[in-house]
């Protein structure tokens, strides 16, 4: 045996290894769930048969238990940082109330990110782990593939590009960014083990594709940024973009939420671009005050008054953003449905890619472009805007 082939075989096994579900089975015991058997409590994974992801049936009956309340919220909320309802708070609050030009090119290298990892899923359609033994306590993504966890390249991913952009901007202790980053990744890789969607290959693959993107996209989005500023096409060619790379997605024989979560990803970010580039085309926004990026800022300790001014502003812009995602999602299906010959009522229908993908791209573009224009604009009207933001493009 050559030593190539060695090696070959030696990946191979650490692998399949990682890749066991015996190994997150444990990792929730562990962490206090237990299966019940026909004879009461047993150890998770030893009885029953075993499904992959797409093939599994509902329980009719919950079979486990959860014994530790404490880590089961924490893990509940770790997975929460990398989800939709999550993300959309944490952009908002990010353009509103801390600094719009970091956010930008964070949410651009998470529509980078998240792209490549949803569409390596669908690509080589690893699955999640069997379960039994695994006992899955979250549905949402069930009938996604698993490798790589794209949860966990958000836990890394997020947080790394926030610190690297605002550590170039803002006066703190680089250590604090780094402490941050290194909980949040590992908080919410844990988290994707505890509820039983992921293996730890899944989760180890997803830190490495982070680190493998993050130095090659991050210098990238500093030239790319205020060239798409400044294009004059802009508004024509991200719509373009984004409607070709997702009909290059990979195709899957069965329907999972891959997909439309990647389309709804490209469809912020594609907006927000496009809402800064009509903000600076209409002079609502301006790079006033931030030519010279070797002059921190300065962070200081908000007020009573500012937290409540900021509590105020979130719920009237998320109040704007529910508003346009009800009208353009639902206006959107009933006119692609139209079009196409579908049914708009039937949620079967919504799911063909003819459907899901325009729909998705035209609902968060249109959330995105508003996060940007009119909710700042009503902000300015009910005086509770922040004053930088004008200046941040």
């Amino acid at each position: 045996m050559t030593s190539g082939t060695t090696v070959l075989s030696k990946s191979r096994s650490v692998i399949q290894y990682l890749h066991d579900p015996s190994l997150v089975a444990y990792f929730q015991e562990l962490c206090g769930i237990r299966r019940y058997s026909a004879n009461g409590m047993s150890k998770n994974g030893t009885n029953g048969k075993s499904y992959e992801n797409g093939k599994n049936k509902k329980q009719k009956e919950k079979d486990f238990v959860i014994t530790n309340k404490s880590l089961d919220v924490l893990f509940q909320i770790g997975s929460a940082l990398g989800n939709e309802l999550f993300l959309t708070f944490f952009f908002s609050w990010f353009f509103w109330s801390v600094d719009s030009f970091v956010g930008r090119r964070v949410c651009m290298f998470w529509a980078v990110y998240m792209y490549i990892g949803q569409a390596t899923k669908d690509f080589l359609k690893y699955p999640r782990p069997a379960s039994p033994p695994v006992i899955r306590l979250e549905k949402r993504y069930e009938l996604e593939y698993g490798f790589p966890s794209t949860h966990a390249m958000t836990g890394v991913g997020l947080p790394v590009a926030a610190f690297i952009f605002t550590y170039t901007r803002y006066d703190y202790y680089a250590y604090i960014g780094i402490i941050i980053c290194s909980l949040w990744g590992l908080l919410v890789g844990l988290s994707r083990l505890y509820l039983g969607m992921h293996s730890i290959l899944d989760i180890l693959a997803g830190y490495v594709y982070i680190f493998l993107i993050t130095p090659i996209f991050l210098p990238i989005l500093d030239i790319l940024d205020p060239y798409i500023l400044d294009y004059p096409y802009t508004p024509i060619v991200i719509p373009s973009i984004l409607i070709l790379i997702m009909a290059f997605y990979p195709k899957c024989k069965e329907w999972n939420s891959a997909r439309g979560d990647t389309a709804l990803v490209l469809g912020i970010a594609g907006g927000i671009m496009i809402g800064h580039w009509f903000a600076r085309e209409w002079n609502l926004m301006t790079r006033t005050g931030y030519e010279h990026q070797s002059l921190k800022h300065e962070i200081t300790m908000p007020s009573l008054k500012v937290c409540s001014i900021v509590f105020i502003r979130q719920v009237v812009g998320l109040i704007i953003l529910v508003i346009t995602r009800f009208t353009f999602k639902y206006g959107s299906i009933y006119g692609l449905c139209k079009i196409f010959g579908f049914d708009w009522r039937n949620v079967e229908h919504r799911k063909f890619g003819l459907i899901e993908i325009p729909y998705k791209l035209i609902t968060y573009n249109a959330m995105a472009i508003n996060a940007v224009i009119l909710a700042p604009s009503v902000f300015e009207l009910l005086n509770i805007d922040r004053s930088d933001f004008r200046g941040e493009l």
